[in-house]
């Protein structure tokens, strides 16, 4: 069958064969010029980044990103778990390579969140946020705070990634753009000035409101803001993020923003913990001065208090607008409810008490004792010890004391095995380098050459640092090699502060709260520690333009591949106007569904994959030369040699080559109705016996509004994964548009090479058009699917599926009868 916008359709009719052109409405996207950013192999690369950088920043690499279109919501943000989701659409009007730099940042930043967000502090501080009536403002202050200490500490442990920020900032700044107003805008302006925009101009004043006609350029800082309460905002993340510093602000702002000053330093050198006990004393202050703002003063702030867990909306946007005045963009990461938190975090920095400021709840003290005491702030000399005392540099062996029995202390001793000095807490000698660098073996000698190391386990014969052969090239991008760099930035110079108690030396134990010096963000600023030069970024542009190039080839052939081979998903599709799909690693949701019924699932779908896999022992080939059966005429050579052995008995030929669509109603109705856990089930069976008989089984949804249809792909017909199938309890509603989604599902049949074809339509009855669903249903018919309507008992009208499915229909009484009728129906055609 061709692959073109018209199909040949061959049907049986009176005994003849005939043929007629079909115009389908559904086609296969071009493969000559694939996206940049909506592409698996893009995807597949960022992934391969993310795992390599994670596993030297998280040490995990059990990691996934989804993408969001530029099309979609600019939110970017992270479950916790190692689910990231990125926004591609930034710069919005920048070139594919801007683009791909400032995923990177955003991806980047994100990760920062799980290695130095606190989980169990955060969530504990969400929640109690709920009761409160000002709970969305203290949270985006407190987003602002959080988001300032993990791009301080990734700016200081990870220079190299920290450049990729860098980049994000230098293409599409976070704050303090200048952006045009597309449309008249009115808002309340009660003060004692003339405002102005960006170019000086006033803006007239009328009744208490501050008109600004369409094309007003706008900006954050001035002595004379449009809002002195944005400003405030802004003012906030200049201070609290790196590499930003506020502009000219209303003497008000300057008053209230020096007061914060303090709160806001302790806040990004501390942990989770000091982000949430200042993000109280900071919200005081701004009450004070008349600078709080009012829910619907909160630039991008959305409904920060709405959704489960951690709420949705603008709760999970990230670090990825222009403030101007639109939006002060704030990253807030999305946790459930059910998750194992871990431990909490103690502050660790001390600040004074301020008037009127609340603090923590009760459970959120609990959070907040943590697994530290907290103490006094750090000091030029170095960063504080666990007890809050400080002392040493980070590297030192004064924080060492007692950590025996590896390194180069084998045998427990206290002493270096090669040189007999007194090891550290990690085991290693600080006097000769043993087990430090190049000699993981503790032995003195360089685990590549052989060559002797100096104290810092350097090798003086090869130079390696690490006990790998420093000349041998690797064979990933240089991107991919940057993101391997735990440490380091592109000018070779080495970082500041770690999260590991040993330093440089990750054996040392894992330290996310591991407390900085009060002084290093603004030492970093002054070297410019991580930030990328304009040669530098070029350079990055350059490389991220090669990558996508090969990025581009890669998904090229990866779908002319699936082309040939009938393996593709719903984002191969072109739909027509009033259509959209969501595909199933769109739908992928960090929540599980009836968790406490997944057993029974599996084991349903397991038996019934059982009963199928009976039906292919039973297949058996032709037997020949047997002394029973039918005479074999090709044994007529054996009748004059005189043997007996010249029957045959007849084989059992089965045909298992199938592919099944499993195509699920979710409108209004069904939700109404309360069939969505049973349509859960159904799907979690249906996809565990495809898996286990070895069948292809894809699962689709489809809703409609007025004047959209919306398909979903909870599961493909060629992948494991059973994650989006959780997303159907969130999604649905409308209408019933059964002839679009039989129409879709008949167009991954189209193109599947299955032998045999079976399209499963679950649904409560009446289509919103039942005529077109009938032809939609003969023309699946006439190229060989075949098509079962499947309704509840209960929930169906007998009238509308025999109108749309003819005698093709079953009523079922459970949500295990729909797979085991499948499986009947795989059974009768496999015997055909």
């Amino acid at each position: 069958m061709g692959r073109g916008a018209r199909e040949q359709v061959t049907a049986a009719a009176g005994g003849r064969s005939f043929r007629r052109d079909l115009k389908e409405r559904i086609e296969l996207k071009p493969t000559s010029d694939p996206p940049d950013f909506e592409s698996d192999a893009y995807r597949q690369r960022l992934e391969r980044v993310l795992r390599s950088y994670s596993a030297a920043v998280l040490q995990r690499s059990d990691v996934s990103i989804t993408l969001t279109p530029p099309d979609g919501p600019p939110n970017s943000y992270t479950d916790m778990r190692g689910n990231i989701t990125v926004y591609t659409g930034f710069p919005p009007n920048g070139t594919p390579e801007e683009r791909d730099l400032c995923v990177q940042g955003l991806l980047r930043h994100e990760v920062a969140h799980e290695a130095y967000t606190n989980p169990r502090v955060y969530h504990t501080f969400v929640k109690e946020l709920m009761s409160r009536r000002d709970g969305a403002q203290i949270k985006y202050i407190h987003n602002i705070l959080e988001d300032g200490m993990i791009e301080t500490r990734l700016r200081a442990d990870n220079p190299g990634g920290y450049e990729f920020i860098s980049a994000f900032n230098r293409l599409y700044p976070r704050v303090g753009q200048i952006e045009a107003i597309e449309e008249d805008m009115v808002l309340p302006f009660n003060e004692d000035y003339v405002p102005t925009d960006a170019d000086g101009n006033s803006l007239p004043v009328q009744d208490g409101q501050v008109i600004i006609p369409a094309g007003t350029r706008i900006g954050s800082w001035g002595k004379a803001p449009v809002s002195l309460t944005r400003q405030m905002q802004a003012a906030l993340l200049a201070e609290a993020v790196p590499e930003f510093e506020p502009g000219e602000l209303h003497p008000k702002v300057e008053a209230c923003l020096e007061e914060c000053k303090p709160f806001i330093t302790a806040s990004i050198t501390g942990n989770t913990a000091d982000c949430v006990q200042n993000a109280y004393k900071v919200a005081a202050i701004m009450k004070k001065h008349g600078l709080f703002p009012e829910a619907q003063e909160m630039a991008g702030a959305g409904d920060a208090m709405g959704g489960e867990g951690e709420g949705g909306g603008g709760d999970s946007s990230s670090g990825s607008g222009g403030d101007g005045y639109i939006s002060v963009p704030v990253t807030a990461p999305v946790l459930d409810d059910d998750d194992d938190l871990g431990e909490g975090c103690a502050p660790q920095n001390e600040t004074p008490d301020v008037d009127g400021a609340d603090g923590p709840g009760e459970e959120l003290q609990d959070a907040m004792k943590g697994s530290g005491a907290s103490g006094g702030t750090g000091s030029d000399s170095g960063a504080q010890n666990d007890s809050g005392q400080s002392g040493g540099d980070g590297n030192s062996a004064d924080r060492h004391d007692g950590k025996q029995g590896k390194g180069a202390d084998k045998d427990g001793d206290g002493k270096c095995d090669n040189c007999g000095s007194d090891t550290n807490r990690l085991g290693n000698c600080d006097s000769c380098g043993a087990g430090k660098g190049a000699d993981k073996n503790g032995d003195g000698k360089c685990d590549n050459c052989g060559g002797q190391i100096d104290k810092k386990g350097k090798c003086k014969s090869c130079g390696s640092t690490n006990g790998k052969d420093p000349k041998k090239k690797s064979s990933r991008s240089a991107s991919q090699r940057k993101a391997d760099d735990p440490g380091g930035a592109s000018d070779g110079s080495a970082r500041d502060w770690s999260p590991h108690q040993g330093g440089d030396d990750a054996s040392g134990g894992y330290d996310p709260n591991r407390p900085i010096p009060q002084d290093l963000p603004d030492k970093m600023q002054r070297e410019g520690r991580g930030s990328v030069s304009d040669k530098r970024l070029k350079d990055m542009l350059d490389e991220a333009k090669r990558d996508l190039e090969t990025t581009r080839a890669q998904e090229r052939a990866r779908r002319q591949r699936a082309i040939r081979q009938g393996k593709l998903d719903a984002s191969a599709f072109s739909l027509p106007e009033g259509q959209d799909v969501v595909t199933q690693r769109e739908l992928r949701t960090g929540e599980r569904a009836l968790k406490e019924e997944t057993g029974n699932l599996a084991r349903f779908g397991r038996s019934l994959a059982a009963q199928l896999e009976q039906m292919k022992v039973q297949a058996r080939a032709e037997r020949r030369f047997q002394r029973h059966g039918r005479f074999d005429t090709r044994a007529l050579h054996r009748v004059v040699a005189g043997s007996r052995d010249v029957m045959k008995q007849e084989g059992v030929k089965l045909n298992f080559d199938f592919e099944v669509c499993v195509s699920i109603d979710r409108s209004g109705s069904v939700q109404g109705s309360g069939l969505t856990a049973d349509q859960f089930r159904m799907a979690k069976m249906f996809a565990i016996a495809g898996q286990q008989a070895r069948i292809p089984t894809s699962i689709m949804g489809w809703d409609g509004g007025s004047y959209l249809c919306r398909h979903f792909e909870y599961k493909s017909a060629h992948s494991s994964d059973f994650n989006s199938l959780d997303s159907i309890f969130q999604t649905g509603g409308g209408g019933t548009p059964t002839a679009e989604g039989v129409e879709f599902a008949r167009a991954l049949l189209r193109h599947s090479k299955a032998k045999k074809k079976i399209l499963a339509v679950v649904t409560d009855g009446e289509a919103n058009d039942i005529d077109a669903c009938r032809e939609q249903v003969r023309l699946a018919e006439m190229m060989g699917i075949t098509v079962i309507g499947l309704g509840f008992k209960g929930g169906v009208n007998p009238d509308s599926m025999r109108a749309q499915f003819g005698r093709n229909w079953a009523m079922i009484d459970e949500f295990t009868d729909a797979p085991g009728i499948v499986a009947n129906l795989i059974k009768r055609l496999a015997w055909k």
